[in-house]
């Protein structure tokens, strides 16, 4: 089934790039921006299915106005196509319920291989992203003897804490409400002797808590 898809990038190579590889694979990407002011113009003005977008553009950090953007046009799929190679971006891309998470220092044809997806309806079980979706929700962990004291859920919030995640974020990440959320952060400092969030991730990285992170195949 056809699709529209956006593109937001600042760098006119990597526009270019994906302009390229979407041709050779019978894929048509039907516009281009370079800026935010650009591409909010183009979703006020138009329909689009797809929004492939960099993590930055110019000196505008995306992450919020995707999320603003995905509130208001709830069927608009975005991939964050970026050069972060950053854990923690990827986690925020899973809360908040992103498409996909592509590297653009990896083959251009995972790029190819998300949006094919996208016309198969058959989700890419392969992605970074839903990599950590897997890990971020599983509820079955090997943790070192001094967590024992947490809960199966309090251990899904430290691992969470440790990707530097905030409350909503969880929130979105385990489909559990705000308030929940609050509560067994609680516990957890609690229970860790900890003042704060900072610290708790901090707890988890020097006692070996279970973590995510990219693999070799992820830059390739």
């Amino acid at each position: 089934m056809p699709f529209r898809i956006i593109c937001a990038n600042d760098s006119e190579v990597v526009r270019q790039g994906i302009e390229k590889v979407c041709s050779l694979n019978g894929i048509v990407a039907d516009q281009f921006v370079g800026d935010y002011s650009e591409l909010q113009r183009a979703l006020s003005q138009d329909h689009f299915d797809v929004l492939i977008c960099e993590s930055r553009l110019h000196k505008v950090e995306m992450l919020e106005p995707l999320v603003e953007i995905r509130g208001e046009l709830r069927d608009l799929k975005i991939i964050m196509y970026t050069h972060v190679a950053n854990p923690t971006l990827v986690a925020q891309c899973v809360a908040y319920h992103f498409y996909d998470f592509v590297l653009q220092c990896g083959e251009a044809n995972k790029l190819i291989t998300s949006l094919r997806t996208l016309g198969s309806g058959t989700p890419n079980r392969e992605s970074v992203l839903e990599r950590f979706r897997v890990f971020m929700t599983q509820s079955e962990w090997t943790i070192p003897t001094i967590a024992e004291s947490l809960t199966r859920r309090e251990v899904q919030i430290l691992v969470h804490l440790g990707l530097g995640l905030c409350n909503k974020e969880i929130m979105g990440s385990l489909g559990i409400s705000l308030e929940t959320v609050k509560e067994h952060v609680q516990n957890v400092l609690r229970k860790l002797k900890v003042n704060d969030r900072t610290a708790a991730a901090v707890w988890a990285l020097r006692n070996r808590m279970p973590t995510i992170t990219f693999l070799p195949e992820d830059f390739k």
